[in-house]
């Protein structure tokens, strides 16, 4: 069968390589080998739509490289952020995200854990597939708020080991002071060391422990 990449994958392919020409490709792909299809017969990956003839391949794999400038903690948080009606799920290190059946990431236990690339595939709408409008891909921190907009001391004490929005809230805040982290929810070693680093240059106690003085420096507040 005659078969191409769906054009909105295309575009966001053509993005990603704009953006980081250095990254490896070595997991990247777009249609099924023949082992993918044995074990995935009804894979994205497969070419099972047809538009003018021609088969239409809906899902792209992109590898993970943050040496290389690409880290998939990043596009898969931009990618839910972006809340683009294009997507149909992103499988991403043995969690997958389906907007039809959830707003939340939920563990993923298919045989191939997509922890050396993320998976995108596209909703089978000749509309939204071959849509060729721009993928927004900034994870976009959130706007510093004013002192009477939030009272510090209602905020979560975050620490190593924590997860969720409040996480990714944090490390929006840290990405926007120029730290570098993933912004995953996931309060790991890498979000620590980036928090003691804000916390030192800020002059507070670096224990990795977001509380009250900490939020109020990253949100340049006065408590």
């Amino acid at each position: 069968m005659t078969w191409r990449t769906a054009r909105s994958l295309d575009v966001l392919l053509a993005q990603i390589n704009d953006a980081h020409p250095a990254r490896s490709k070595v997991s990247d792909g777009s249609i099924a080998s023949a082992a993918h299809t044995v074990q995935n017969p009804s894979s994205d990956h497969e070419p099972r739509l047809s538009y003018g003839g021609v088969g239409i391949v809906c899902a792209r794999d992109f590898t993970h490289d943050p040496r290389g400038g690409l880290d998939c903690n990043a596009l898969a948080a931009a990618l839910v952020r972006s809340g683009d009606k294009r997507i149909k799920y992103v499988i991403w290190n043995r969690r997958i995200w389906n907007p039809s059946i959830s707003s939340a990431w939920r563990p993923y236990s298919g045989k191939n854990p997509h922890d050396h690339h993320l998976h995108l595939s596209v909703q089978p709408s000749p509309a939204l597939y071959d849509s060729t409008r721009p993928w927004a891909l900034t994870v976009a921190p959130p706007a510093p708020l004013t002192y009477v907009e939030v009272d510090v001391s209602t905020l979560p004490l975050l620490q190593h080991g924590a997860a969720g929005e409040d996480v990714e809230t944090l490390q929006s805040l840290l990405v926007a002071r120029k730290r570098k982290v993933a912004v995953d929810g996931e309060f790991g070693d890498g979000t620590a060391a980036a928090l003691k680093a804000f916390q030192t240059a800020a002059k507070l106690d670096a224990d990795a422990v977001c509380g009250p003085s900490t939020w109020g420096k990253l949100l340049r507040l006065k408590g």
